[in-house]
């Protein structure tokens, strides 16, 4: 997996990788993961969750969560949308009549053109 952002790890990193993973998942004490290289994944990870709960603190101020709201009720449709197929095809007579007079005049023009 060449494309991806962060390649898969292979060989002896993948088990260093299930390490973190066992302790992410609650499976390992830290002290068991903490060694080495993986004590920089452990510092990585223990940041984010500090700035994922920080974030989670945070609140919407109040004059902003009422635009917000008011925005969404004044836009909220009253009926579910009806797909192209159930409205159908609607077409104008005229309309009608200049697609047919069209063909005809293509049709003429490639008859006359095979013939000569």
């Amino acid at each position: 997996m060449a494309d991806r952002e962060v390649p898969l790890p292979t060989g002896a990193s993948s088990l260093l990788s299930l390490a973190v993973h066992a302790w992410l998942d609650g499976d390992l004490a830290e002290s068991d993961v903490r060694r080495g290289e993986l004590q920089r994944d452990i510092e990585f990870w223990k940041h984010i969750d500090q700035d994922a709960e920080r974030l989670r603190r945070l609140r919407t101020p109040t004059h902003v969560e009422a635009k917000i709201m008011q925005a969404i009720t004044l836009e909220a449709p009253t009926e579910p949308p009806i797909s192209r197929w159930e409205k159908g095809i609607v077409a104008k007579p005229l309309a009608l009549i200049l697609v047919a007079i069209g063909l005809v005049a293509a049709t003429a023009g490639v008859t006359a053109a095979a013939i000569r």
